[in-house]
Order: structure tokens, then sequence, then C-alpha cells
């Protein structure tokens, strides 16, 4: 018998699986990822960050942040033991609907310009591709 999937807001005692799912997607990244850096991030929006259980065991995560102008869908992640069983369409489907219950008319993602799998993905779930930006970052000294 399958267990059931369950899609929830994260908590902090989901740091360590989560993390994890990160690290096995290629997607950690210390800076935003840091145990201490999740906790601010719930602390103010609780629930930006989401996680998909399967028998009380993380299986995947995503997150979101908008300004009141623009939404944004990121850090997608799923085990990869747990892949194919509609985890990640349930965790987009649930970011979705809170941030169209916020109001917006547009939700944006990210994928990397190379990753052609992911973004056939996405454009299964209706995401249309858009402008060549280039991600850019600038650290505090």
């Amino acid at each position: 018998m399958e267990n059931q999937i369950n899609v929830r807001n994260y908590t902090v005692d989901d740091y360590e699986p989560v993390r994890q799912l990160l690290v096995d997607g290629g997607l950690y990244y210390e800076p935003f990822d840091s145990p201490e850096r999740l906790p601010e991030k719930i602390s103010k929006d609780p629930k930006s960050i989401i996680v998909a259980t399967e028998a009380k065991r993380v299986v995947g995560t995503v997150r979101f942040l908008e300004d009141g102008s623009m939404a944004f869908i990121f850090r997608l992640a799923v085990n990869p033991a747990d892949r194919n069983k509609g985890i990640g369409k349930a965790l987009m489907e649930e970011a979705e609907k809170e941030l169209f219950g916020r109001g917006y008319r547009e939700i944006n993602i990210l994928v990397e310009e190379g990753n052609a799998e992911l973004q056939e993905y996405y454009g299964r779930q209706g995401y249309e591709r858009g402008n060549g930006y280039r991600w850019m970052t600038k650290e505090r000294r």
C-alpha cells in the first residue's frame, strides 16, 4: 500500500531533511540555506517554505518569495527515490495557490538555462519561457 503525500508548512525540525534534499538536488547554497537563514525566512512569512511528507518523512520542498509586486517560486527539490509520484507538482500547486490567493496574477520561476529537462517539466505545468536574464549576486563585505 502506497503512503499518502501530505503538503504542509516548513518547521525548524525539518531543517536537516530539507538541507539534504537541496544537497542531493545540487541546490544547496549556504547563504540561502543555512540553519540561521530558514528560521529568519519563516519568521517573516511562515508559509513561504513548504514541505511534502510521506509517512512523516520529508520527501520534497519548495520556497517562494514575494514583495507585493512580484512573486517567485524557487528551490523545488524532491528526493530522487521519490520522484515521479506527483510530489513536485503538489508542492508547486500549493505554492501557486498561496501566491494566487495573495492576489498575484503572475508567478515567476528561475530555471537553469542549460537544464532542458527542468524547463520541459515546468512547461508541462503551464510555465512559459521568459526573458533571458542572468542571476547576479553581491555579498556584503
